[in-house]
């Protein structure tokens, strides 16, 4: 299953809470992807990083990006 990360033609945006126990580190993840992007939300955790504004402005910003290469 890994392998077919690999295969992935889309763009992919992995985001972790920078204390997040739970999910494990995003760089192995986000490098599966041919197109994956990581971004980390300082000192928020698994559940916290979804209400940040730092979380919010690059999902905004991903979207953006995949709405107008599209």
């Amino acid at each position: 299953m890994p392998d077919d990360l690999g295969k992935m033609p889309h763009d992919v945006l992995v985001v972790c809470g920078g204390l997040d126990e739970m999910s494990g580190p995003p760089e192995p993840l986000a490098g599966a992807f041919p197109h994956g992007r990581m971004v980390v939300v300082p000192r928020r955790n698994h559940h916290s990083t979804v209400g940040d504004r730092i979380y919010k402005d690059a999902v905004v910003d991903f979207l953006a990006g995949y709405l107008q290469s599209g």
